[in-house]
């Protein structure tokens, strides 16, 4: 009617009001309500709760809300399945979420598929984006950039985060579950773009062996790759683009939890953590990667920026609690020189 006439003015937008924000899931107080009807020993709740901030969590509607809300639909499908035995479901993602794998995939060839592309690479790459909020769509202005983003958040794949300096809405992955089904279809993109064909055992096999402490299978994997991509791609790698191709791998199979950037020391930041994913049983290596990735023209600083990456982990290692509670840990530093792929294990 909007489109077709003099416009729908009867009608309220109430998407955004913070008095109704609320509504759109549970609350941190609700989740932990309901937790609580099927948890049997209440030791586990800290635990529990913690994971299914990660998994469910990270939804706002407003930028003037200061709290988060989960995902109803996956809370209750965790909570289904864990009431029986008080175990984690065998898929920590409920199987009715998995086709949105395939929508994300029809979103991103929505108009200008390349430019959607570069939303794709914004988000993985840097953690979040910044564009206007728009509350209408309109037939008469052009599918753009700022159109495609806010087309992904009232879809609930992205969520506002606050505001940059200059005012403008930040938009972000919301959390663990649509992360890893973007991540999925960044993998497949990785898979056509170099002409290779997505091989689940070769994947899995990678994995396997990752999880039985050697990681060295996964790198080469990723350095395959790496060798096929055109020279043209090697004027914008950099270790976060080296890291962006490592979770692509990782999060196919579904091993690990994977965990980005995370604080170590002030201004200290740890690559990446391959940690044991909640609904796995056994007790994989977890691990540690400082990655760095250096030019061809500059392979005779090597060594050098190896031992510069091992000495970030050491220190690493002897200030974090967390790292240090980490059962059959490894940390391991990476040094990319082009399509090369050299590692050491510090642990």
């Amino acid at each position: 009617m909007d489109g077709l006439t003099s416009g729908f003015n009867i009608g309220k937008h109430l998407t955004a009001d913070e008095k109704f924000h609320d509504l759109m899931g549970f609350t941190e107080a609700e989740t932990k309500d309901l937790l609580n009807l099927v948890l049997e020993d209440n030791t586990r709740e800290e635990q529990i709760m913690s994971d299914l901030k990660n998994w469910y969590n990270g939804y706002n509607f407003n930028t003037d809300v200061d709290h988060t809300v989960y995902n109803s639909d996956m809370v209750l499908y965790f909570l289904d399945a864990f009431k029986y035995k008080q175990q984690y479901p065998k898929q920590m993602l409920d199987p009715n979420i998995m086709p949105d794998y395939g929508k994300i995939k029809k979103l991103f060839q929505v108009a200008n598929f390349n430019e959607n592309l570069s939303v794709l690479d914004e988000i993985l790459k840097n953690g979040n984006l910044s564009t206007e909020l728009i509350f209408q769509f309109s037939f008469d202005k052009p599918f753009d950039r700022i159109t495609f983003v806010n087309l992904l958040y009232y879809l609930g794949n992205l969520t506002l985060a606050g505001t940059n300096k200059y005012g403008m809405p930040l938009f972000e992955i919301p959390n663990y579950v649509i992360k890893e089904l973007f991540w999925q279809y960044y993998a497949n993109l990785l898979q056509e773009k170099a002409d290779l064909t997505s091989d689940a055992y070769e994947i899995r096999k990678a994995m396997f062996d990752t999880a039985d402490g050697n990681i060295g299978t996964l790198l080469m994997l990723v350095q395959k790759l790496l060798e096929i991509l055109s020279n043209r791609d090697f004027q914008k790698f950099d270790e976060k683009y080296i890291k962006m191709v490592i979770q692509a791998y990782v999060f196919q199979a579904k091993y690990y939890y994977v965990r980005s950037e995370r604080e170590i020391t002030n201004d200290s930041y740890l690559d990446l953590e391959l940690l044991k994913h909640p609904d796995n049983n056994a007790e994989p290596h977890q691990y540690a990667l400082e990655i760095k990735y250096i030019k061809q023209a500059e392979e005779d600083k090597l060594p050098q920026t190896m031992q510069t990456a091992k000495t970030q982990l050491k220190t690493y290692l002897e200030k974090d609690t967390e790292l240090q509670s980490l059962r059959n840990l490894k940390a391991v530093a990476i040094v990319v020189v082009k399509d090369k792929i050299y590692w050491e294990e510090v642990i």
